[in-house]
């Protein structure tokens, strides 16, 4: 209770002495381009620009039912209540943490460099942008690295710490993305200096 007290009243006086950065009120004649989400959310923008369904319905409840299930799928005994579970955990987590950059970060470039189906077919079936696009190639990519590490180790615990650390290393990929790197179009460009003229 002290600590909530604390930082309530730290977040107090911040909001009194400095206003929130609010844009001007919005003109449905003229559409931001880009328009963003909040920070928050632009890793799941970034999922949902190559696929609606996968991007904002599909893996959005994999990932939810997946870490709801960690509870009832995780019975073992030893070492519950330790950050990472141990040494072991501590290494499964930064190998985790290796595989979801790369994999992250080289699926993205891939799809910035080469572009992706929309791109190659002027007309892809609904059903193949759903099924194979950036979003599900990185959520198949990290489950496979779970089930690795389950088979491996034998413990659920385990995989469940790979499944997580690999979300979170691609959302944090993903969020910085649309914030930082995403344009007019959602186009990626380096800086915003480079953005065309409206």
């Amino acid at each position: 209770m002290a600590v909530f007290i604390l930082t309530f009243s730290i977040l107090l006086v911040i909001a009194y002495f400095y206003d929130a950065p609010l844009k001007e009120m919005a003109n449905p004649a003229v559409p931001e381009n880009p328009a963003k989400s909040p920070w928050y959310f632009l890793g799941l923008q970034e999922l949902v620009s190559y696929s609606a369904f996968a991007g904002g319905i599909g893996i959005p409840s994999l990932l939810f039912i997946a870490l709801m299930s960690i509870p009832f799928l995780d019975r073992e005994e030893g070492d519950f209540g330790i950050w990472f579970a141990g040494p072991t955990g501590k290494r499964i987590t930064l190998y985790s943490l290796y595989y979801a950059l790369i994999i992250t970060l080289g699926i993205i470039t891939l799809t910035i460099h080469l572009g992706w189906i929309r791109d190659w077919m002027s007309n892809p079936p609904l059903l193949l942008v759903i099924i194979f696009n950036p979003a599900t190639l990185l959520t198949s990519a990290y489950m496979i690295w779970a089930f690795i590490i389950l088979q491996h180790t034998g413990s659920t615990r385990m995989s469940a710490l790979a499944l997580f650390t690999c979300s979170l290393i691609g959302f944090i990929i993903l969020t910085v993305l649309g914030m930082w790197f995403r344009g007019p179009d959602w186009e990626f460009f380096w800086l915003p200096s480079q953005w065309p003229p409206h």
